[in-house]
Order: C-alpha cells, then structure tokens, then sequence
C-alpha cells in the first residue's frame, strides 16, 4: 500500500494511492477537516459498489490537491 502526503485546501492529509480506482474519494471526516462541505453537490449521491459498498454524500467538483510542489485541480467523491 502506498501511502503519499498531500495537501487538500490547505490541510496536510495522508492520501492512498490506488491506480485501479475509478474516482477520487474522500471519507467525510476528511472532507469535513478539508473544510469542503460547503462544495458539496448532493445531486451526485449514491452508491460506491467495488470489494465493498459505500453510501456516495455527494460531490466537490473543483478542489486544489497539492503533491509535492506540484498543485493539482481535483474534484472528489465525499462517501
């Protein structure tokens, strides 16, 4: 597993890289210290079905991820 350090909206949070998935997500205790609630579009809830299951809350579609010194325009699914 490969873990990588990265800021979301000015906040440092430990991010898991996973080159087979099919969308960026964040948990929303992330989201919520990210302070990206406020983005959030609830007309894309739903549900995340893969090795699990997961209730989507909705989506922020435009986000600054930053690696290393490179910044990123992200949008995440919030589950």
């Amino acid at each position: 597993m490969l873990f990588v350090p990265v800021i979301v909206n000015s906040t440092p949070v430990k991010a898991f890289v996973d080159c087979g998935a099919q969308m960026t997500i964040l948990s929303e205790k992330c989201a919520k210290r990210c302070n990206l609630m406020g983005l959030l579009d609830t007309r894309y809830a739903g549900k995340a079905l893969g090795v699990g299951t997961a209730k989507i809350l909705g989506r922020v579609h435009l986000s600054d991820m930053k690696i290393g010194n490179i910044k990123l325009p992200c949008s995440f699914s919030i589950i």
